[in-house]
């Protein structure tokens, strides 16, 4: 049982890494990239209750 979890626990953390790697491929693709534009930072301010 503590094979299988410590198993899973280092494939989980190759999964993570491999894709964090991606992530950093693709934004510094996108950096490079003169068609794609950064989308607005989010607004901040609410303008009423939601419900």
């Amino acid at each position: 049982m503590i094979d299988e979890l410590a198993d899973f626990r280092t494939q989980a953390l190759a999964r993570l890494a491999a894709q964090h790697e991606e992530i950093v491929r693709l934004r510094d693709a996108a950096a490079g990239a003169s068609r794609v534009s950064r989308l607005p930072a989010p607004r901040t301010t609410m303008i009423g209750m939601c419900s």
